[in-house]
Parts: C-alpha cells; structure tokens; sequence
C-alpha cells in the first residue's frame, strides 16, 4: 500500500470519526439540559466562571444575538438562576450574575459532565489524548480558513 494511500485512509477515518462527533454534539443540542437548552448550560458555564457578565457578553457565550440573549435572560431569572442590575458605573451597561441556585445548576452539570468524560476516556494514555487534542486545534484551524 503506498504512503498516500495510508494517509488517505487516515484522513477519510478521522473525516469518518469527525462526522459521528458532528452528530453527537447535534443530538446533545437537541435535549434539555435539566430544563436549559445546550445553548443556556453553555452561557451558564461562562457566567459562573467569570463571576459577571454583561449582556452583550452573555450574548457572545451564548452564540445568539442580543435579542435572543435578552429573551433568555428573562427566563433564566424568572426561573432564579441569574440576576440583572445596571452598573453603577455606567447605566447604560446591564451585568448579570449567577445565583446560588444557577450555581448549584451549574456545578451538577459540571459533575455529571466530568464523569462522562472520565468514563469515556478511561484507559485512553495521555499521548494519545494529547494527540487527539492536537488533531482537534488543527481542525478547528483549518476549518476557520474555509
């Protein structure tokens, strides 16, 4: 087998590996994450480790536009798990903290992702985790070059 042919099969694996990751990640869009939508846990994550955001910060660890974040914001703090004020500094500027109970939501997330991802890479030696790491870097760099 000639050396083009090995890397083509390589390629057409990971290409084959990449695509069933595409349709996983879709299907976990898809459901609720404890009553929030994929796109609400994300957001919630970025708050809770950042201690504040701004709502058009929030927007952006979102991915939604400012409209939509508006609309999520309303509902995550109906349901007490972020809190809005204006900024003393500048009142122009809305922040938006997490609560304590958004706080508990998020580290149960946290917990229950973090031994999903232990059993799924249990037993998986650290060069080849670095490797798979790498293989993704250079993916998302070549996809943002299209």
């Amino acid at each position: 087998m000639a050396a083009t042919d090995v890397t083509t099969d390589r390629t057409l694996a990971t290409r084959t590996a990449y695509v069933e990751l595409l349709a996983a990640d879709r299907r976990l869009r898809g459901r609720e994450q404890m009553d929030l939508s994929f796109t609400q846990v994300r957001a919630l994550v970025q708050l809770a480790d950042r201690g504040e955001l701004t709502a058009g910060e929030f927007a952006k660890a979102a991915e939604v536009t400012p409209a939509s974040a508006t609309g999520m914001l309303d509902q995550l703090e109906k349901a007490g798990i972020v809190s809005r004020q204006r900024s003393a500094e500048d009142r122009r500027r809305v922040v938006v903290t997490i609560t304590h109970e958004g706080q508990a939501l998020v580290d149960r997330k946290r917990q229950r992702w973090n031994q999903v991802w232990d059993e799924a890479l249990a037993g998986v030696d650290d060069d080849a985790l670095a490797a798979a790491a790498d293989v993704m870097r250079r993916l998302a760099d070549a996809f943002s070059r299209l």
